[in-house]
């Protein structure tokens, strides 16, 4: 009895973990991408739109959201005979996955396509008016500081765009088979196999991200040498 109910709650733990990290990973990303959208569109508005409490807010908001989808999951899933073999309700998996799952994705596909237009749009204005002879030395200079700042934003717009296009390639066919699996289905025309292999390829996204930002970011590689010599520092 004993063996029996650890295999229940270490299956409800499963689930709920997958959820739970899956619908953290999502959120986040709908910040960083609406962060982003804010800071290219509206520059200089962006110091007073995203201040300190706001950021804060933004970052509860997606460890509430991550702890929302555990708690939804683990109560709402139903043991089997079989050892280490559980069933998530239909409609918490339905409702986890439209809300914490295709929601923010919808979000930030309609920003991504928004930042897109206006890098498009900047970038055909830097180009008309490089073209002209003729302008003042403290209007090439602010135009060129105005160059610099957009073009370092738009970098690191290029760099979530690059761990989104990641998230969505590693991370969307779990839920996506789940969904079918549970909800279309009824646990039948998928195997146990392929839900384990989905699970294994959206746990890479994870690791892979801090890789991805290393490459392509050189504030984050800096912090992460300053760090990595601290603690060779400590521990010498």
């Amino acid at each position: 009895i004993g063996i029996t109910k650890l295999s229940v709650v270490l299956c409800k733990l499963n689930y709920s973990l997958w959820y739970a990290t899956i619908s953290t990973s999502v959120v986040n990303l709908m910040m960083l991408t609406i962060d982003r959208y804010i800071c290219i569109a509206l520059p200089l508005k962006y110091p007073y739109i995203v201040t300190q409490r706001k950021v804060s807010m933004a970052l509860a908001s997606v460890w509430i959201t991550g702890f929302l989808s555990f708690i939804m999951m683990f109560f709402n899933t139903k043991s089997s005979k079989l050892p280490f073999e559980c069933y998530p309700s239909k409609v918490v998996v339905s409702i986890c996955t439209i809300l914490f799952f295709l929601l923010p994705l919808g979000v930030m596909i309609v920003f991504n396509v928004k930042i897109v237009r206006i890098a498009r749009n900047q970038g055909r204005k830097i180009a008309s008016q490089g073209s002209k002879l003729q302008r003042s030395n403290s209007t090439a200079t602010d135009d060129l500081s105005s160059r610099k700042n957009f073009t370092r934003q738009l970098k690191l717009f290029k760099t979530i765009r690059v761990v989104f296009g990641y998230f969505l390639l590693c991370v969307t066919p779990f839920p996506v088979i789940l969904f079918i699996d549970y909800t279309i289905c009824n646990d039948g025309c998928i195997s146990l196999y392929v839900l384990e292999v989905a699970a294994l390829v959206a746990a890479t996204n994870s690791v892979t991200n801090a890789f991805i930002y290393g490459i392509r970011d050189k504030k984050y590689r800096r912090s992460f040498k300053l760090l990595f010599a601290r603690c060779c520092n400590l521990s010498g």
